[in-house]
This record gives C-alpha cells, sequence and structure tokens, in this order.
C-alpha cells in the first residue's frame, strides 16, 4: 500500500481529522499484514473483492457462532466493531485507488 500517499489523500478528500486518517491508513496496513497481502495488488487482482470478504464478519456471523478471522488476532471484545473499522479502511483505500 501506499501509506503516504493514501494519508494524503484522506486528508485532501474526506472530512476526517487527522487521528482518524492515521487510524485508518494503519488499520489497512493491519489488514495486509494479518493476510499477508499488499491492497494494491488485491485490487489488481479482482478489485479486493476477496479481501473485502476477509473482512465480512459480522453481528449475524457472531449471533450464528461463527468465528471471526483468526488472522485478524482480535481477542473477544468489540469484533464486530473492530472488523467494521477494518472493513471502512478497506473502502477507503480502494476509493483510493480508483478516484487518484
Amino acid at each position: 500500500m501506499k501509506k503516504v500517499e493514501f494519508k494524503e489523500w484522506l486528508e485532501n478528500n474526506s472530512n476526517l481529522q487527522h487521528r482518524a486518517i492515521s487510524d485508518t491508513a494503519s488499520r489497512c496496513k493491519r489488514i495486509e499484514k494479518a493476510f499477508d497481502v499488499d491492497i494494491e495488488k488485491a485490487y489488481k487482482k479482482d478489485k479486493c473483492v476477496s479481501l473485502l470478504k476477509k473482512v465480512s464478519y459480522g453481528k449475524k456471523d457472531q449471533d450464528k457462532g461463527l468465528l471471526p478471522p483468526k488472522e485478524l488476532n482480535l481477542g473477544s471484545k468489540n469484533v464486530v466493531t473492530n472488523i467494521s473499522q477494518l472493513r471502512y479502511a478497506l473502502r477507503r483505500y480502494i476509493d483510493y485507488i480508483e478516484k487518484r
């Protein structure tokens, strides 16, 4: 991922404050590390569809007793919220790729 450029793009193209921009970029890096993937390459491969599926865990999945992706090492607290934040960050990165 292009972390510096992504953060600059967020500064110029979103209403996010400095801390939220930093958090968003860090969450993208966390996804890359957890799944051993480069988001740029994942986008070229399938527009990040397979990567989005990996972070699609939600409340319904939790209620069904399904486990979140083990690669994310989330523990047991606020799992749905944490994955939602990761998904949001990935979607912002996809926006960045498509609009740069």
